[in-house]
């Protein structure tokens, strides 16, 4: 039995998910970035709802008045990381 054959994946759904990561930084954030929390334990970068909010009205002006401990480093770093 071929590495091919043993895949649980067609061709299709491998070049369908490469092309969601290469198109979607969101996506590719969520389901490839890691942080480590607070007690020390690594945790997948998932968006917190003010990091939700500001994803969604992203502009290239943005002006962010720095506030503490929601997140918005982070999200910047990661957006920039993964364009």
């Amino acid at each position: 039995m071929t590495d091919q054959e043993k895949s649980s994946h067609s061709d299709a759904e491998i070049d369908e998910a490469v092309k969601k990561l290469s198109s979607d930084s969101r996506y590719l954030i969520e389901s490839s970035f890691s942080i480590v929390d607070k007690d020390s334990r690594l945790k997948p970068l998932l968006f917190t709802p003010a990091q939700d909010h500001y994803w969604s009205r992203i502009t290239p002006r943005d002006i962010i008045v720095k506030s503490r401990k929601l997140g918005f480093s982070t999200i910047r770093l990661a957006r920039m990381v993964a364009q």
